[in-house]
């Protein structure tokens, strides 16, 4: 098994990332869920009792919790050595984000939105 550490965060790196959505109308949310399939992925989204709009399969995204006890994502592509990858990154507040953003290698940020995300491993 592979692992790592991101900011004091335990990451497994074998498990998937998707981002689904759930609910109905506006009532729509967004959530990030890690799992090591798809079908676990599905037997959470089933249990929530919500709606099933989408879920899709996040391959080549960096996940970042700076904070566990937030839903507040900054999602968005940085380019660090040349290389452009997306991020999702939980921050208490623009300032800690920025903080992370500034201690990476030559960052270059070439979009970023905010949202509202729960993050859930399963």
């Amino acid at each position: 098994m592979t692992t790592f550490f991101v900011w004091e965060i335990f990451i497994n790196k074998n498990n998937m990332n998707f981002q689904v959505n759930l609910g109905s109308g506006s009532t729509q949310e967004q959530r990030i869920v890690n799992t090591s399939s798809w079908s676990t992925c599905l037997a959470y989204c089933e249990g929530t009792g919500l709606d099933i709009v989408t879920i899709q399969l996040l391959p080549l995204v960096n996940i970042v919790q700076l904070s566990t006890e937030t839903t507040d994502c900054y999602q968005g592509t940085i380019k660090v050595n040349g290389v452009a990858t997306q991020y999702f990154v939980w921050a208490n507040s623009f300032d800690s984000f920025n903080t992370w953003f500034e201690s990476l290698t030559t960052p270059v940020l070439q979009n970023i939105q905010f949202s509202n995300k729960l993050y859930v491993t399963v």
